[in-house]
């Protein structure tokens, strides 16, 4: 696959300002704990970063990204209060995620033990929500799942039909993280049509 066309100069250039802006956020959110207008900096910041990893073909950088968004998410929700606590994970999640950044621009890998602490970290303030263990890019092994059938469920029931452009891969698109945020929003069957 041709890297030619991802924009990995963009997608640095735009996550170190993002990281700046949410390491102020942070540091402020400290002083004023309640400002939901900070939360929200913080919320789509993460987001951002999110959605370039996958864009850049990052899927490890993408899922810590959905991690710290998942906990930010339950901070705008007020199930995580904005205290010490979650403003030095958020501000170690910060530092983690200038080491993936730096290791995209120099070809490096990440201190995978510092970001494992963080994810412990993570996953102790969201509580279950964010205890899945992050999937391994090299093997391609995930949490296994187990599918509820359709009848069983007592809750609606949507069709959504996707068609990818076979080129999509070679754009850096990854139909992979499509699926997994549908997933997220609950229970899935996923059917291949020939």
């Amino acid at each position: 696959m041709t890297t030619d066309n991802i924009p990995v100069a963009e997608f640095v250039e735009e996550s170190i300002e993002l990281l700046q802006q949410m390491e102020e956020a942070a540091l402020e959110l400290d002083v004023r704990p309640g400002d939901r207008a900070l939360v929200d900096q913080l919320f789509r910041g993460m987001h951002t970063i999110k959605g370039g990893a996958a864009v850049v073909m990052r899927p490890d950088l993408a899922d810590y990204a959905h991690r710290l968004e998942s906990l930010l998410d339950q901070v705008r929700d007020g199930r995580v209060s904005a205290g010490k606590t979650l403003i030095s994970t958020l501000l170690e999640a910060i530092d983690c995620i200038g080491l993936f950044i730096s290791g995209i621009q120099g070809g490096l890998a990440v201190d995978q033990t510092r970001v494992d602490t963080s994810v412990q970290n993570v996953s102790a303030l969201a509580g279950s929500a964010a205890q899945l263990p992050l999937e391994s890019h090299e093997t391609g092994e995930s949490a296994p799942s187990a599918l509820m059938p359709i009848a069983s469920r007592k809750s609606q029931a949507y069709l959504v039909t996707l068609k990818f452009n076979p080129q999509m891969p070679e754009h850096g698109g990854d139909p992979l993280l499509l699926l997994k945020e549908l997933a997220e929003l609950g229970d899935c069957v996923i059917v291949a049509h020939p």
